[in-house]
């Protein structure tokens, strides 16, 4: 500016102001609105798999459910096999036990008979030394 004179007017202020609004638009037109697009579509892919997602927990948990009511029965089914099995074995065994026993007593039985038989064979052997030990003994004791 020159001393006494009138302001010189700059229009650089106006080719500024034009240029930040070309530039915008044309930021807007080739850079936000394709952002905002990319944007748009992420977020879109984000609700589609945040949904598949939850589906997914959803057939995960009824399947789960599924398994558990199935395991529990089939451990149902296992214990009362079980069961089964444990009365069947005790049912055998307790049939097995008497069917030994009654072998055993019929055996005992055998033995004692012979036993007998072979205590009263001994006893008429013996029976006639027994006495004439006794007559001994006794002739002596009185000839003492």
């Amino acid at each position: 500016m020159k001393k006494g004179g009138l302001p010189v007017f700059d229009y650089s202020f106006f080719i500024m102001v034009a240029i930040f609004w070309a530039v915008y638009f044309l930021a807007k037109r080739n850079l936000f609105v394709p952002l905002a697009a990319v944007m748009e579509r992420r977020r879109t892919f984000i609700v589609g798999r945040s949904e598949k997602l939850a589906q997914a927990e959803r057939n995960l948990q009824e399947v789960r459910q599924a398994f558990d009511l199935r395991l529990k029965e089939v451990r149902e089914e296992e214990r009362a096999l079980m069961e089964d099995l444990q009365r069947r074995l005790a049912s055998e065994r307790d049939h097995s036990v008497s069917a030994l026993k009654t072998d055993l007593q019929k055996e005992l039985e055998t033995h004692r008979t012979a036993m007998a038989a072979e205590t009263d064979k001994i006893r008429a052997a013996l029976e006639p030394e027994a006495r004439r030990m006794a007559m001994d003994v006794v002739s002596k004791v009185l000839t003492s």
